[in-house]
């Protein structure tokens, strides 16, 4: 996927897999009860925002366990916020930022 428009994830338990480069510049919105899983070169570093909705720290919403570094990378100018979990690894680049909440959020955008 690319181009300025973003991902936006909202039926209940299903999960999307990603294999392939994806430079869309939006937001990446996933609630919960979804999971999206990267593998092979699957990647969303153009995503301004990754949003995990929902009010369950326990649940996982991005595996990245697929990928051969095991790997989310925040790039600068990204921010990963929301309620939930990472199966793998995460790195957080320079000029990235993390956000978590405590209690059932939604994304304004």
């Amino acid at each position: 996927m690319s181009g300025q428009g973003g991902l936006f994830l909202d039926f209940w338990n299903h999960a999307m897999i990603l294999s392939a480069s994806n430079t869309y510049s939006g937001p990446t919105i996933i609630n919960d009860g979804l999971q999206v899983t990267l593998t092979g070169n699957g990647s969303i570093s153009g995503s301004s925002l990754i949003f995990f909705g929902g009010n369950n720290p326990g649940s996982t919403h991005l595996d990245v366990s697929g990928r051969p570094d095991q790997t989310l990378t925040l790039a600068n100018g990204q921010t990963l916020a929301g309620i939930g979990g990472i199966n793998g690894s995460l790195a957080v680049s320079s000029g990235a930022t993390i956000s978590p909440s405590g209690h059932e959020t939604r994304p304004l955008v």
